[in-house]
């Protein structure tokens, strides 16, 4: 008796791998502050948002970047140690970094 399985496999698209190559966060793991570097050919209006571990959101900000290269800053010094989420939208792909604070 033969037996069939079907698996479904969820990828990343190309807008979502070019919009992560583009991206980098520095210092990882931070004491305090850190940057996300944007690096994209193209304008787009991006949302960052950060979240702690349980998903409340800690800071949002809407950036319209004109192309080439960009950084923000952003300041957790106020925060407790621990993992948080930084999601990055432009409308068409979003990504998820996750940002350590020792």
């Amino acid at each position: 008796m033969d037996t069939t399985f079907t698996i479904g496999v969820n990828g990343i698209s190309l807008a979502e791998a070019a919009l992560g190559a583009g991206l980098s966060v520095f210092p990882n793991p931070t004491a305090d502050r850190f940057t996300v570097s944007v690096e994209q050919s193209g304008a787009a209006n991006f949302r960052f948002t950060l979240t702690n571990a349980v998903g409340q959101v800690i800071e949002q900000r809407e950036v319209n970047h004109r192309g080439g290269s960009s950084e923000l800053e952003f300041d957790l010094s106020q925060a407790a140690k621990g993992v948080y989420m930084l999601r990055v939208d432009n409308g068409k792909a979003s990504v998820v970094k996750k940002i350590h604070r020792n």
